[in-house]
């Protein structure tokens, strides 16, 4: 009785922050839990058994909570310490697959202390414990889809892991197996309903072969591909998963995620908002879908860089609608959970679309997003985005690299953002050996192998044709991509060399898949024709872009460029005859209406001190 009131005393103290005291209390509380189970001298050896296994069961749930506030006060050493203690004493009582068989609950303490462990072991930078730690719990749990993720984060064999699976669907088959059978011994009828593995309800348990309730080796592989940078064979998987499970929250998060990875922006915004409809309170993976809103933001299906600012391109109608769809969802986000590190990140691309007055505050909510969760890698990219718009250079490289570090050198665009950075420091050696490295991380991924034809063209003295065979390399994986696209032909018309220029991008709008970026082409190549002075085809393509997406301000612009060339004016005069004056007035307007639809958010967040 004194041991559960320490313990609920505790619980309250965990509740409220307090977890010094918190700590103290599950300590006298373990502590008398365990005098209480002491067996008298003249026990028998069932009631030694009996009392261990009491134990066990109580006072690793005491020893986890303790771990747990340990945590919380970043005393990390201590908190491994506690669990590992308890690991080594919980051993010599149990078998993993014994405990499986068992169930109950000291099974799933038992996997909790084994996830918490893992955890515990990555703070403290112990990964080797950390994914010995994971591979048991799959033992325990064969469904423990964190533990999977995490471990192909960290590198883990993939066969491994697969096996590591199959032991716990085996000792749960077992079990099941054991189940039916003492069903059958009491019962002639013998109906017991399956939980899962490879066990079904039969009175001959030996012969029971029945799947487990899902493909969990499929999604085994599926992590293992993603986490790996096989986003193709990753999708499909994953997609295949989709028609199986339909409308599962955790399989669309994976294929927008992969969407995002592979620059299928428009794809992955229908993706993240199909899976708000299914689940409004989900905060998982959300601050990427604030990430694509805030690309949005910018001149529309533009390619982007690192450094790119909002501040620098007006905003049109489609801008103003992400935007606000952008703080309706950054408000969301913090109204569900202010404790979470994709609503403070949300909130930071937010304020980081507004301008270049609200990068501070944008600095300061990434870094609250930081603090609440440290290993949280996309936090990381865009505080490192973050200063490339600051024109901090150094301090990005420090984030991208800490990114980098996160995902164990396996995310490419952590890869491009410290490319970005050593560019932007002109630390172009360092750019070069980076993107190298990303071509080993991911050699199949068209976003690595841009990387290099990036830095070799950036670089003083560039070898101007080891660029463009990387380039055209890129563009040979994918070549609808529009990155290594636009830096070839930016690459051709640094030397000149309209024809070729022409012909590169002609080529590509004939089997262009990407509608929602021909209008970028078209610009692309009017700009092109521009510089050889063919007026009349640039004029053309120019009018084709803005009748695709009158949003795209890049050909608006390059249309009046030219079509004050076609007139004999110098355009980078300025002019006296009130375009321009009309122009920022329609801008003014369009702010005006952004400024509307936002005045209920500001209101609310502005209360709290969000903004």
């Amino acid at each position: 009785m004194i041991a559960t009131t320490l313990e609920i005393l505790g619980d309250c103290c965990s509740n409220t922050n307090q977890h010094r005291r918190a700590v103290s209390y599950y300590r006298r509380a373990s502590l008398q839990r365990h005098n209480s189970c002491k067996p008298s001298s003249s026990s028998s050896n069932i009631h030694k058994r009996s009392s261990s296994t009491a134990w066990s069961s109580a006072e690793i749930s005491l020893k986890l909570k303790e771990a747990r506030s340990l945590s919380a006060l970043n005393q990390t050493i201590d908190a491994a310490s506690v669990l590992e203690h308890t690991i080594r004493k919980t051993s010599s009582h149990y078998n993993p697959t014994i405990t499986v068989e068992g169930g109950g609950a000291s099974s799933s303490v038992l996997l909790a202390l084994r996830m918490e462990f893992g955890n515990v072991c990555l703070a403290c930078g112990r990964n080797r414990d950390a994914m010995r730690s994971y591979l048991e719990a799959l033992v325990f749990n064969p469904y423990a889809m964190e533990a999977v993720e995490v471990l192909s984060v960290l590198g883990a064999d993939q066969e491994m892991v697969l096996e590591a699976v199959k032991d716990g669907l085996r000792a749960r088959a077992r079990a099941n197996a054991a189940a039916v059978a003492a069903a059958a011994a009491t019962s002639s009828e013998g109906d017991v309903g399956e939980e899962g593995g490879e066990g079904n309800g039969t009175k001959n348990p030996k012969r029971v072969k029945s799947p487990p309730l899902i493909p969990v080796l499929d999604l085994v592989v599926s992590h293992f591909q993603a986490n790996r940078n096989h986003h193709g064979g990753a999708i499909a998987r994953f997609k295949a998963l989709d028609g199986m499970f339909p409308n599962n929250v955790h399989i669309l998060s994976k294929i927008a995620t992969i969407q995002l990875n592979m620059n299928e922006l428009p794809a992955a915004e229908q993706t993240f908002a199909h899976i708000r409809q299914l689940d409004p309170h989900l905060i998982a993976n959300m601050d990427q879908y604030a990430y694509i809103l805030s690309l949005k933001t910018r001149s529309p299906h533009r390619p982007h860089s690192s450094s790119d600012s909002t501040s620098s391109h007006p905003l049109n109608p489609s801008s103003i609608t992400a935007l606000t769809n952008l703080h309706r969802l950054s408000s969301d986000l913090m109204e569900l959970d202010d404790k979470r590190p994709e609503s403070w990140t949300a909130l930071a691309l937010y304020h980081q679309c507004k301008g270049s007055q609200s990068n501070e505050k944008a600095i300061a909510f990434i870094e609250k997003a930081i603090n609440l969760s440290p290993r949280h890698g996309f936090a990381h990219n865009i505080r490192g985005n973050l200063f490339l718009i600051e024109n901090r250079p150094e301090h990005a490289i420090v984030s991208f690299f800490r990114a980098n570090e996160i995902s164990r050198g396996m995310d490419v665009t952590s890869y491009e953002g410290l490319v970005e950075a050593y560019l932007s420091a002109e630390k172009y050696k360092e750019a070069i050996c980076t993107a190298k490295e990303a071509i080993s991380a991911a050699p199949k991924d068209p976003r690595a192998i841009t990387l290099v034809g990036l830095a070799l063209g950036r670089a003083p003295s560039p070898p101007k044709e080891r660029a463009k065979r990387a380039f055209r390399k890129a563009l040979a994986l994918d070549p609808h991509s529009i990155r290594p696209l636009f830096a070839l032909a930016d690459l051709y018309v640094g030397e000149a060399e309209y024809e070729p220029c022409i012909e590169l991008l002609s080529r590509a709008l004939e089997g262009w898949s990407r509608m929602e970026e021909s209008d970028l082409l078209h610009a692309k190549l009017a700009d092109v024709y521009t510089m050889e002075e063919n007026y009349v085809e640039a004029l053309t393509h120019y009018h084709t872009a803005v009748s695709m997406n009158q949003g795209n301000t890049d050909a608006q612009r390059g249309l009046d460029r030219l079509e004050k060339l076609m007139r004999g004016i110098d355009p980078n005069e300025d002019t006296d005859d009130g375009e321009g004056d009309e122009e920022e007035e329609g801008y003014e307007e369009e702010e005006e209406e952004m400024q509307d639809a936002e005045s209920s958010f500001e209101a609310d967040a502005g209360a709290r001190g969000y903004l």
